[in-house]
């Protein structure tokens, strides 16, 4: 079985749904192959010579003239979605990036698909609903080999502190704004930015932080993932607005954290599975958010889980497996 995979940028998206799981899947059932190349340089001659098409939220003219040309010589399209990226809030700095233009052409690779899969249940109901397909959830899953989780949570607070850590990109400015009164100077509290840098959460812009602590963004997920587990946080804490976009996000910040040793303060939100929840309502204060992380505190042992076998990158790859040969 042949599967050309259409390049996109090397960075989460990649790693949690592009070549980051098909490397891994090929080398799990050795009668995948995968070629790896940009959508711009794929020609009649090149897409005959595969099974599968594979493009993770196609939007370019380039993108949608390579699955075409697949198309139209029998080549069966899998077409992917991490994000309801029609749905960008206002506050997410990406918003604008996604046009009419993009919209209509991802309109047209869905009209072409054999196969769409999502990473959450809630995308997949959104995805059925607007583009009049069956999408499947193939959920985002850890890597065995990457992560080699710790399995047990983070001990005694180092220093008599506790860690809490947030991690991700300036797509979430407007979370941590909603948010900004729980970040604030605590006696014991560590609070701990990976990623992009939260500059407005400090004293002298609309925040309550005396020092933003601040790991910059790492070159690779290999690095990243060697900064996550140096850091060894008690608490990852994952601040969501309730909107759309939002509720079909996935959690692959709550795997992260398990396999560090830490436990996710999470939404409570069916895609969210820590014992640790707070209610992400427009109405939430940072009471709610904090009160989850203090009360968790003498619990650590028993709100800890690890990363969840079904949720493994070979359960996770077994599935995609099977859904390629099913339709073989």
């Amino acid at each position: 079985m042949k599967i050309l995979l259409l390049k996109k940028p090397e960075n989460a998206v990649s790693h949690y749904r592009g070549i980051g799981v098909f490397g891994p899947l090929s080398l799990q059932f050795p009668d995948v192959q995968i070629a790896y190349t940009e959508a711009k340089n794929i020609t009649p001659d090149i897409a005959g010579c595969y099974d599968w098409v594979f493009s993770h939220r196609p939007g370019s003219d380039a993108e949608i003239n390579a699955i075409y040309l697949c198309y139209r010589l029998g080549v069966r399209v899998w077409i992917d979605l991490d994000d309801l990226v029609w749905q960008i809030p206002a506050g997410n700095p990406v918003q604008t990036a996604y046009t009419q233009k993009i919209h209509t052409n991802l309109h047209h690779a869905m009209s072409m698909a054999t196969l769409v899969t999502c990473s959450t249940k809630y995308l997949a109901e959104q995805t059925s609903a607007v583009f009049n397909v069956r999408a499947i959830v193939v959920p985002n899953a850890w890597n065995e080999h990457l992560f080699q989780p710790h399995g047990e949570p983070t001990q005694t607070p180092y220093e008599g502190r506790i860690r809490v850590l947030w991690r991700g990109s300036n797509t979430h400015d407007a979370d941590l704004m909603h948010f900004v009164t729980a970040f604030k100077d605590r006696d014991n509290v560590d609070f701990i930015f990976m990623g992009s840098n939260p500059w407005y959460l400090h004293k002298s812009h609309v925040g309550l932080l005396s020092e933003i602590q601040h790991i910059p963004w790492q070159p690779n997920t290999v690095a990243y993932v060697d900064a996550l587990f140096d850091i060894r946080p008690h608490f990852v804490v994952v601040p969501l607005q309730d909107n759309p976009f939002n509720r079909a996000k996935s959690n692959i910040a709550e795997l992260e954290a398990q396999a560090a040793g830490a436990i996710a303060i999470v939404p409570d939100w069916e895609e969210w599975r820590s014992v640790v929840r707070y209610k992400a309502t427009e109405e939430m204060t940072e009471v709610d958010m904090l009160s989850a992380i203090f009360r968790t505190l003498s619990m650590r042992m028993s709100a800890y889980t690890p990363p969840p076998a079904d949720r493994s990158l070979s359960v996770v790859n077994a599935m995609r497996y099977e859904l390629l040969t099913n339709r073989i």
